[in-house]
Formats: C-alpha cells, structure tokens, sequence
C-alpha cells in the first residue's frame, strides 16, 4: 500500500509539472511553482498578460493593433520562443506561420506534431525507468514515478476542448453508461473508444481568449450543448491514466522478476508506443496541418474556426522552412544558456 501511495502522489506532482516547468529541466522532483500551484515561468507570465489584455482591451482592440500580429481580420497572440518550444508538451502544435494577404500555413503536420510527442513520451519514459531501476530511495522511486506523471499531462490535455478537437459521436454519452469505472470491461470498452476518438485538430494557442480556454479546461463543469462530449473525454483521459500506469506497473514487475534494465526498457518501450500510436493519439488525417483554433475557445469569433493549410508551392515551402528554422534557432539558443525546458 506505501509503495502505491507514493507512486501516485508521484505521478501526480509530474502530472502538474508541465504546467510549473523548470528550465532546464532537472531529474529531481522540483517544479517552477510558488507554493505548488503559482506558475512563474516566462511562458506563463506571457499567458496572463494576454488574458488581461483580452479582458480589458478587446473592446479597444483597434486602438492597440501594432501588439497584434495576423492576417486582415484575424487577431492572434504574439507566441515566445520559450512558449513554443513547450506546446507539445500540452499536445498543442507550434504557432502557425500568419502571412500579411490573411494566407495561414502550418509549420508542422498533425502526423510531425504526433512523433514529437512521442519522442517526448520516450525520452520522459527512459527516464523515468532509470530512476526507478536504482532502487536505492525513496527519492529515485518518486523521481521515476514523476517523469511518468508527465506524459500523463502530454496525453491528457489533448482530450481537453480547450487544447484540441477530437472526432465526437453523440451516442458514445449513452452507450459509455459508467466512463468513470475502471474494472476490465469498462477499461477495454474506454480504449475502443479512444481509438475511434481521433484527434481532428490541435490548437496553436495563438488565437484563444484565455477566459475561454479556463471554462473548456474544467470539463466537468462545461455546460451546454458541449457538456456530454466534455465528461466524455475527461473520462478518456482517466483511462489515458490507466493504461500509463499499467505499463508502469508492469516496468516494474518485469524488472523484479527478470533484473535485466534493458530488456524491460524495451518492453516498456514498444507498449508505450503502441499505446500512444494506436489509442491516445490516432489521427483523423496525419497530412493536416498542425494548429488553429474553435469557435468556443478562439478570440475571433466566428472567424476562429480555422486551421493552418500545408504549403503547396514552392514559394510557400520556403517561408515554412525558414520560419521553422528561425523558431529553432530562437528555441536552441536559449536552451544553450539555459532557458527553456527542453526541445
């Protein structure tokens, strides 16, 4: 029962740490928040201030324009480098490339944004197994357990109605009668409905009003006519827990019984993928361009339900390639003085 508890508030601490990075991030059991719950990152001052922008001076928006950037008729936020470099990490896509004729073009495919994720979980996973294979304290145990906790949030917040869309048919509300059970059978029956749950798009965050976001990102408080596909996700996403921890759980087990590290990595490795590739994060179409937003959570109204297109010509290829390389440049810069988490 101890060994449970603590891998739970373990994983818990990681769940929340995406949210309260540190930068760089270290493999101990620090997070960037004052009193556990109080971001202070650069990314999450820029957020607030773009909420307090949103609420007192949307009404004056032509008044402040020069702060905006985007196409005619579409207001977006201005994204750090800092920023994006952690926008997988809540499963959202890089900030869109936002041309001066209203044109908007991803930088990266649905499919790019789902391998980063995925490299992401992996590296976070081998981590994590390697503290937990020293078994020499409870610290290394806690650590272990913490880096799981966050590929939890990675995955969860992609089932959110504020980070992304996902592919929703009605009848799962009532064919789903007891989401939040976790016996075997409700389990299976949670993953086959994942499944078909594909992701449809991710949001850049560049276009959503912050007050808005807040409502969507507390799903068992969504009213309205999005309050049954609210509960629903949030209860895939306890199963997205599940299924982690299984693998978890049995990293451990096998590392018990076989004490070969690398055999259980790989193990652990191959079921986590599978996992991610073919329940968390299957894809409507992989070919889409990564980014945009929705009519609930975007700031434009009814101009908010856009998404970035691929580049066609060649032209257009070349202002995404260097827009990316640009961002990149930006992204390792600081993460060579040591201010980002990780890319």
């Amino acid at each position: 029962q101890s060994w449970r508890t603590t891998m739970c508030e373990a994983v818990a601490d990681g769940a929340a740490w995406p949210d309260c990075p540190t930068a760089p991030e270290e493999e101990n059991l620090a997070n960037g928040c004052v009193f556990g719950k109080f971001p202070t990152d650069r990314g999450a001052r820029e957020m607030v201030f773009q909420a307090m922008r949103g609420m007192f001076w949307d009404t004056l928006r032509w008044l402040v324009s020069p702060i905006y950037t985007g196409g005619p008729g579409l207001t977006v936020h201005y994204m750090s480098a800092y920023r994006a470099s952690m926008q997988h990490e809540h499963g959202s896509a890089l900030p869109p490339l936002h041309l001066d004729d209203g044109t908007v073009l991803a930088l990266t495919s649905m499919g790019e944004l789902r391998g980063k994720m995925l490299q992401q979980a992996l590296i976070w996973q081998c981590k994590g197994g390697r503290h937990l294979a020293k078994n020499k304290s409870e610290e290394d145990f806690r650590i272990g357990a913490l880096f799981y906790g966050k590929i939890l949030h990675m995955l969860q917040d992609t089932f959110s109605l504020s980070h992304s869309e996902r592919h929703w048919d009605s009848y799962w509300a009532n064919d789903f009668e007891n989401p939040f059970r976790f016996d075997a059978a409700t389990h299976k029956q949670g993953m086959d409905i994942m499944r078909e749950a594909a992701m449809v798009k991710s949001y850049s965050m560049d276009d959503v009003d912050w007050m808005k976001h807040r409502i969507y990102d507390d799903p068992l408080n969504v009213k309205g006519d999005a309050r049954d596909e609210a509960k629903l996700m949030y209860a895939l996403a306890q199963h997205v827990s599940l299924e982690v921890l299984n693998i978890l759980v049995g990293f451990l087990s096998g590392l018990l019984t076989t004490h070969n590290l690398t055999t259980e990595e790989n193990k652990a490795t191959r079921k986590m993928t599978d996992f991610i590739c073919d329940y968390a994060l299957t894809l409507r179409n992989p070919h889409a361009g990564a980014g945009g937003s929705s009519l609930r959570v975007g700031r434009n109204w009814d101009r908010s339900a856009w998404r970035p297109r691929r580049p066609q010509s060649q032209e257009d290829r070349k202002k995404v390639h260097e827009a990316r390389k640009e961002l990149i440049r930006e992204i390792n810069e600081l993460g060579a003085n040591e201010g980002v988490p990780h890319f």
